[in-house]
């Protein structure tokens, strides 16, 4: 390991350390602990939700947050491109989002 990739870790667990908290994933089932911290961003009236940590989470895990099961994705097109922290986007299943089950939605509900 370089002094640079020493260094970048050392920052990385400082970050999660000061900012972060235990947060429930969930990986077909099988439970792990998580240290890191969400952040919620509006823009044009759009809320979303990122989870960054510096545990490396597999594809189809699941966040429980404010009472509710978000699917982490790693993001890939992160806006600030950080080269520290990972950062995965929380997004809800399908059948959560408004439109499906009030008529207003072109697809069938997902029930």
């Amino acid at each position: 390991m370089s002094l640079f990739e020493s260094g970048r870790d050392l920052i990385r667990a400082s970050i999660v350390s000061t900012f972060g908290k235990k947060h429930h994933v969930t990986f077909e089932g099988a439970p792990i602990e998580a240290l890191g911290y969400v952040k919620k961003t509006e823009a044009d009236g759009v809320t979303s939700f990122h989870f960054y940590s510096d545990a490396k989470i597999k594809i189809g895990s699941r966040l429980l947050y404010n009472n509710k099961s978000y699917s982490l994705e790693f993001s890939k097109m992160a806006s600030n491109k950080s080269q520290i922290m990972r950062e995965y986007v929380m997004s809800l299943p399908a059948k959560n989002l408004a439109g499906g089950g009030n008529g207003w939605s072109e697809f069938k509900d997902l029930d």
